[in-house]
């Protein structure tokens, strides 16, 4: 019922934060390694925005160079991390995504020197072209080094009609608990109709993540809006019962994402995976 406020729509938090999920596994609880807002609680956490999230390169880029040419100006930074989606077709079988840290930036924002070669090609002709996506959010949510193995890490989530939880610019890294129902990096839950700016998703990223990134259950009129998630197991932007009305749901990005295989209730009864 308590509240956790991370700057504010007028004064964003600019400066990095991060807030690190330590426990293990064998402290599993009903809501372990967590955070839960629920009542009249609210979880408001606005870092830094970006005009572009995410945009598509302008030409291939080729194995070898540290050159990336951009669709878009994106106002992204020197030391910022940020993703070159592969192109070929099955990336869980030869992953050629990459990820580098920009080295200087033009002044236009169209062109990227990156801090290390790329090892693979990234093909950006007429009729596609490869995505590249910005990593780095001034706040970010993590879970422990040390629960990696255990693909173990925190969550948040608020539940009920009249909570508010609102993310702008938010990271989550190595967070959600695989295959445990309700253990995400970030979760809408019960919260009914939450039109007017009660509860959103804005510009997310999700890195690494054990279980989905962005869940939105039975909560209607809700925004999930310029995300971007890489590397991460299940479904990732989720409608969790089918029954959620009137969410926008526009313009993410989500990058070399895995099988869960069993879900843990329900399906997959007879041993085929399910994403």
């Amino acid at each position: 019922h308590g509240k956790l406020i991370i700057g504010s729509e007028t004064c964003p938090l600019h400066s990095p934060i991060t807030f690190t999920f330590v426990a293990t596994k064998a402290e599993i609880g009903w809501f372990s390694n967590g955070i839960m807002v629920q009542g009249t609680g609210a979880m408001d956490a606005y870092g830094t925005r970006s005009d572009i999230t995410w945009t598509r390169l302008s030409a291939t880029a080729r194995r070898g160079s540290k050159y990336l040419t951009l669709q878009d100006s994106a106002d992204w930074g020197v030391g910022e991390e940020i993703v070159v989606t592969t192109s070929i077709w099955r990336d869980l079988e030869d992953n050629q995504n990459e990820v580098r840290r920009i080295a200087a930036v033009s002044h236009d924002g169209r062109v990227l020197v990156l801090d290390k070669s790329l090892n693979h090609s990234h093909y950006g002709g007429e009729e596609y072209q490869c995505e590249v996506g910005l990593l780095t959010r001034s706040i970010l949510f993590r879970g422990w080094e040390n629960g990696y193995a255990d693909n173990y890490g925190g969550h948040t989530m608020a539940i009920g009609p009249q909570t508010k939880y609102r993310l702008v610019a938010v990271k989550a890294q190595r967070m959600g608990q695989r295959n445990v129902v309700a253990r995400y990096p970030f979760h809408q839950h019960l919260m009914g109709d939450v039109v007017g700016g009660r509860s959103f998703y804005h510009q997310l990223a999700c890195q690494d993540c054990y279980y989905r990134c962005a869940v939105i259950h039975q909560t209607n009129g809700t925004l999930l809006r310029k995300s971007v998630a890489f590397n991460v197991t299940a479904h990732t932007y989720y409608l969790e019962e089918g029954v959620e009305m009137n969410n926008r749901i526009e313009f993410n990005l989500a990058a070399y994402i895995h099988p869960i295989g069993r879900p843990a209730k329900g399906g997959a009864q007879t041993g085929e995976e399910l994403v």
